[in-house]
């Protein structure tokens, strides 16, 4: 029974080298489009050929499906309809896009679900004054993009929400571009960073 002792001397020697990796987490990017509008904007799949790479999907749901369609969207119904999916998905990370309406609602679901991780607002709806806007989490990276030319939603909206969240020491990155509130000027610009942004929040993980 030499060979049985040996085992349990092994065990008690090196405990580490036989424990359980811990499973991991499933990271992805969801990506929230304005109203009205629809899940078919160049730059999701351009995101996500540039993100495949790093073993993360990006999920672009249709925000005009729910009770009523896209007459009936509400920034409620949106954010219960990007919750189930991260269920459905089993998703336990997520970084959130959002575009216009869309950046409002990714705004609001980063201060009720956990499992958001950062933001990507592109020209996002947010309001003019403190009351108006969501608040988002102080420790959550935000990088913003907005249209100097935007005739939809002001450009000043963002400027100002930048304003605070800095002087409250929030994390942000505001990129004023010569655009309007479609982005379609700097769209290579605009997938390049965003793509980088995530890459940085969700780095590939290495098994030794």
């Amino acid at each position: 029974m030499s060979w049985l002792r040996a085992l349990v001397v092994l065990f008690a020697l090196a405990p580490a080298s036989l424990a359980v990796a811990a499973p991991a987490k499933t990271r992805a990017v969801v990506w929230l489009h304005g109203h009205p509008g629809g899940p078919r904007s160049p730059k999701i799949w351009q995101l996500g050929a540039l993100l495949k790479a790093e073993g993360l999907r990006v999920h672009a749901p249709d925000m005009n499906l729910g009770k009523g369609g896209a007459a009936g969207f509400t920034v409620g119904r949106a954010m219960q309809q990007v919750s189930a999916l991260l269920d459905r998905e089993h998703i336990d990370e997520v970084v959130l896009i959002g575009h216009s309406m869309g950046g409002l609602t990714a705004s609001r679901l980063s201060a009720a679900d956990a499992r958001v991780r950062g933001l990507v607002l592109l020209a996002p709806a947010l309001g003019r004054t403190p009351a108006e806007n969501p608040t988002v989490p102080q420790a959550m990276p935000v990088m913003m993009f907005h249209g100097a030319q935007d005739s939809v939603v002001p450009v000043e909206s963002s400027r100002g929400f930048a304003a605070r969240r800095s002087a409250a020491g929030g994390r942000l990155q505001l990129r004023v571009l010569d655009d309007d509130h479609a982005l379609r000027i700097n769209n290579d610009l605009v997938v390049r960073e965003t793509a980088d942004f995530v890459k940085a929040l969700f780095p590939p993980t290495r098994v030794n």
